[in-house]
């Protein structure tokens, strides 16, 4: 994976002061889309009270309450990230629930005994993972057997304002390597997790649409892309400047559709 895009960055997001990574999953966990998908993903690990759940890759912590809320009384919630700076975001988010515990952690070494979870959700994590059989192998391994697990995916993309291409591609060079972009991960699941130890329930692909430019712009880091596309010389600015005056006249005018596409995979470890 390219280094230098911004996707490659998650996997070594405590390697720089850069808090532009976890900003950007806050300003998307916003969106109103993707907050009902991240909720019903949490609905579909069927959460009892008393029950042991883990979230790995959790961030900020955006998820985490919910969870907790949702195995009371007696139950625990295990917030999993690899990044310290992740982890430290999330502490004023969670202080309120004793429930919960943060845990700095790579998916592929995981610091839990054998079968001591009910349950795991996964939201837009495996993309970021180099090997993600071997990481759901590790999730199987810390999951007791009947245990769930939930993975939602997204990929997003803008429709209603038209270019040659050239600011589509210098977008994507700046969030995703050529090799390396999440949109496969999805469809190649079912097989990881049957040769893991899980047996699928549900693959549930979902579609949502937004015409506000602020969620696009979340969602796909347009005004960030195109400013780090014209410092490192790939788009001219006047060229960039000039197409996002049209997104915002798109927007104004009702023709700016962004369209996200999420897919739900809930399994349970056999």
């Amino acid at each position: 994976m390219d280094q230098d895009s911004f996707g490659a960055r998650y996997a070594h997001i405590d390697d720089s002061l850069d808090t532009s990574l976890l900003d950007f999953l806050d300003r998307v966990s916003e969106i109103s889309a993707v907050r009902d998908a991240k909720r019903a993903a949490t609905a579909a690990l069927e959460p009892r009270a008393g029950q042991r759940v883990f979230e790995i890759g959790c961030g900020t912590g955006v998820d985490l309450p919910d969870l907790a809320r949702s195995v009371k009384p007696g139950g625990k919630v295990f917030g999993v990230d690899s990044s310290a700076q992740a982890l430290e975001a999330a502490r004023p988010r969670v202080a309120a629930f004793p429930e919960i515990e943060l845990v700095q952690a790579r998916v592929e070494r995981l610091p839990f005994e054998d079968g001591a979870f009910d349950a795991c959700r996964a939201d837009r994590t495996l993309q970021h993972v180099s090997e993600p059989e071997q990481a759901l192998k590790e999730l199987r391994r810390v999951l007791r057997r009947g245990g769930r697990l939930v993975v939602l995916e997204m990929k997003s993309a803008l429709h209603g304002v038209e270019s040659d291409g050239i600011i589509e591609r210098a977008i994507n060079e700046r969030m995703w390597s050529a090799g390396a972009r999440p949109g496969w991960l999805p469809l190649l699941l079912p097989l990881f997790l049957a040769r893991t130890g899980f047996e699928t329930v549900e693959f549930h692909p979902t579609q949502a649409e937004s015409p506000r430019l602020e969620d696009a712009d979340a969602a796909l880091r347009l005004r960030a892309s195109v400013g780090e596309a014209i410092t490192a010389g790939t788009l001219e600015r006047t060229l960039a400047e000039a197409w996002i005056a049209e997104l915002e006249r798109a927007a104004e005018q009702g023709h700016l559709v962004l369209r996200m596409d999420f897919v739900r995979i809930t399994a349970v470890a056999s």
